[in-house]
């Protein structure tokens, strides 16, 4: 396309980017930075300098931040600072969360300022966490900030490129590989003569697998790659499993493509019933079926795969399928605190920022609607992450001693889902004066247990609390 690559061993992406940024300053150029990293937030600039989400294209500034994490761009790496990366191994200042973060660069304005004032912070326990964990904070904020000196000059001339055309001399490699949304886009925009015909290509015989560590979605449309790439996958094998659907009633909604991963860096999403002008190749009914019902003859993960076993089920006829684990019960097994969201967990524990559902289905549209190439970056990507979840949250499991707890979620929680399925799927009967006669029983024995509890501890505390028992 024209593009001219710039590298240098021994530093990082986000140093070479903060440096280009510097000198595109230094020479009066506007820059856009694609890309959704946060640790790139601390580059904002006004509108001088502004991050752009490839996935829905939307302008990041300094509004987007200061709404999302509630502090100016200037003060970015400071908020990093005070609440840490475990992502990135920065340990920040244990205790304190977002919200205190924001608060307390909401009354002071940075971290210097801060320590000097350090006996106005309040309440004192939070004073006590900045003075116990001060040269954390200032390391954290060495670790955060980045490079903007890794190149001494910068000639933007050597990068300049053909922008009237820069998909002119791809055209061949789009054609080759099928992007045939591309080509269509680009005709649209009259980029291409309408003379220029879409060659046929044979199909891949092999579905590609990804080498990039961040993750990658490969599409599969076909249900002759679909049947041989299913037929790849050893029966011992762990697959983490999730569905795209046209909305959340699962008596009334309908199935609209499925993903799945085996290695925690490839989502393979497989296209069923996308309904649009224009619309692509997708994989027949039966092929699907037949593919489903071989995926679960596998060790079947999902995250909060009870949803997708509505679907599936339906969509097969049949009344139960097998699962081996659910990455939501293993995070609220590990912390009951916390967010049991897949995007809250990929941000917390990985530091990955996920396509987000709103950015890509349109207000007042179904997934039905959504262009096949961005469902399956967005269902592909929910795959791999959940293979990625599984295998960080057995092992934290194990490492804070809940060997015991794990096998009860494989001898207990994961089968009761089949349970609650047929319970959400029928309904269930009531005997309503036995549940009041229950809680009154049941009240009492409480109350009478927690007057125990308190009693042998020599000290009253709230039971429902995590922290407190």
């Amino acid at each position: 396309m024209g593009y001219k690559s710039l590298m240098l061993s021994g530093y990082e992406a986000d140093d070479m980017i903060a440096s280009v940024v510097h000198h595109a300053r230094e020479q009066g150029y506007l820059v856009r930075i694609v890309s959704h990293d946060k640790d790139l937030y601390q580059l904002i600039e006004d509108d001088l300098v502004v991050l752009v989400d490839a996935i829905s294209k939307k302008v990041l500034n300094e509004k987007h931040c200061t709404e999302k994490y509630g502090v100016h761009p200037s003060q970015f790496i400071d908020y990093q600072a005070l609440i840490g990366d475990t992502a990135d191994n920065v340990p920040g200042v244990k205790g304190i969360g977002k919200v205190t973060a924001q608060k307390l660069l909401e009354q002071f304005g940075s971290l210097g300022v801060m320590y000097e004032r350090l006996d106005e912070v309040m309440p004192v326990r939070i004073r006590g966490l900045l003075d116990t964990y001060r040269d954390d904070a200032y390391r954290s904020r060495e670790l955060v900030t980045l490079k903007a000196d890794v190149f001494k000059t910068m000639d933007f001339a050597e990068y300049a490129m053909h922008f009237d055309n820069p998909f002119l001399p791809i055209y061949d490699d789009l054609v080759h590989y099928e992007m045939n949304g591309v080509l269509r886009s680009l005709k649209a925009k009259a980029l291409f003569d309408e003379t220029q015909e879409l060659q046929p290509v044979e199909k891949v015989s092999t579905v590609s697998v990804c080498t990039n560590e961040q993750g990658c979605s490969v599409l599969i449309d076909s249900d002759e790659m679909l049947e041989r790439h299913i037929a790849t996958i050893g029966m011992d094998t762990l697959i983490a499993f999730d569905t795209e659907t046209t909305g959340l009633d699962y008596h009334n909604d309908t199935l609209v493509g499925f993903s799945f991963s085996t290695d925690g860096k490839t989502g393979y999403y497989v296209p069923i019933a996308h309904s649009y002008l224009g619309v692509g190749d997708q994989v027949s009914v039966d092929a699907a079926k037949k593919a489903i019902t071989q995926i679960f003859k596998r060790k079947v993960i999902g995250h909060n795969i009870k949803f997708d076993l509505h679907f599936v089920t339906r969509y097969l006829g049949v009344e139960r399928l097998p699962i081996y684990a659910d990455t939501m019960v293993l995070a609220w097994l590990g912390d009951s605190g916390r967010s049991l969201s897949m995007d809250s967990l990929s941000q917390s524990l990985f530091g990955h920022e996920m396509i987000h559902f709103k950015d890509t289905v349109k207000k007042g549209d179904s997934f039905a609607s959504v262009a096949i190439e961005d469902a399956c970056r967005y269902a592909g990507e929910d795959a791999y992450i959940t293979m990625r979840l599984y295998d960080v949250l057995s092992k934290q499991l194990e490492l804070k001693g809940g060997a015991q707890a794990l096998r009860e979620a494989y001898e207990i929680e994961f089968p009761f889902t089949m349970t609650l399925l047929g319970m959400e799927r029928e309904g269930i009967a009531v005997d309503v004066n036995a549940l009041e006669l229950f809680k009154s029983e049941v009240s009492k024995e409480l109350t009478s247990l927690t007057e125990t509890i308190h009693e042998a501890c020599g000290t009253v505390f709230n039971l429902n609390s995590t922290k407190q028992l």
